[in-house]
C-alpha cells in the first residue's frame, strides 16, 4: 500500500513540475506593406496555389547559424503554413492596394487568360556574427493561356532589427514589402512586352 501511495505521489509531483516548466508557443503572421503602384490598369490574374520548397512548407520558422545548417525555433511558429499566409496576402491585401487583381484558383478547368504560379524557395533567419538577416528567395511565373510569359526570382536579404524570432518576422515583412512593391511593375512590363 505504501508503495502505491509513493508511486502516485511521485507521478503527481513530476506531472506538476512539468506544468511549471512548460513553455507557451508564440505564433506569427506576415503583414507586409503593399503600396499602390499608381498604375490605372485593372488586370485580373488567377493565382495558383503557392508552392513552398521543403522543408519550409511547414509552420516552423527556420534559422541558420552556419552555412549548410538548418534548424527551427521550437516555441516560435507561423500561425499557418507560409503558403497559406502568402496566398491570403496576395488575394486579400494585394487587391485592396494595387492595380493588379488576384483571384483565387477555385475552378482549375475554367479558361483563364492570365495566371501566376508562386514558388517560395527559401525563407530563413540567417545569423552571421552578432547580426541576423531575413532571407527570402521566391519565384513568380506569369502565364497567358497556359504559356509562360515571364518569370522573376527575388532574392532579398535584409538586416533584422533584433536577433530574435520576432526580429526575423519583422525582417520577412520588410523583404515581402520590397517584393510586392516591385511585383506589379514586373507583371505590367511583362504583359506589355508579350505578344
Amino acid at each position: 500500500m505504501f508503495k502505491r501511495i509513493s508511486i502516485v505521489i511521485f507521478l503527481v509531483f513530476f506531472n506538476s513540475c512539468s506544468f511549471l516548466t512548460q513553455k507557451n508557443y508564440v505564433y506569427y503572421y506576415l503583414e507586409p506593406k503593399i503600396s499602390d503602384s499608381n498604375l490605372k490598369n485593372n488586370i485580373l490574374i488567377q493565382l495558383d496555389d503557392v508552392e513552398v520548397s521543403k522543408p519550409f512548407d511547414r509552420r516552423d520558422i527556420y534559422y541558420s547559424l552556419k552555412p549548410l545548417s538548418l534548424q527551427f525555433y521550437v516555441y516560435h511558429k507561423w500561425a499557418v503554413p507560409i503558403r497559406e499566409i502568402l496566398y491570403s496576402i496576395m488575394i486579400n491585401n494585394f487587391n485592396e492596394n494595387n492595380s493588379i487583381v488576384f483571384k483565387g484558383n477555385l475552378i482549375k478547368k475554367q479558361k483563364r487568360s492570365y495566371h501566376m504560379k508562386v514558388r517560395v524557395i527559401k525563407l530563413l533567419h540567417q545569423f552571421k556574427g552578432n547580426k541576423s538577416f531575413a532571407l527570402v528567395e521566391i519565384k513568380f511565373l506569369l502565364y497567358k493561356d497556359n504559356r509562360l510569359i515571364n518569370s522573376k526570382i527575388y532574392n532579398i536579404k535584409k538586416l533584422c532589427p533584433s536577433n530574435t524570432p520576432y526580429g526575423a518576422v519583422l525582417g520577412f515583412n520588410e523583404d515581402f514589402s520590397i517584393i510586392f512593391r516591385d511585383l506589379s511593375h514586373f507583371i505590367l512590363t511583362s504583359l506589355k512586352s508579350s505578344p
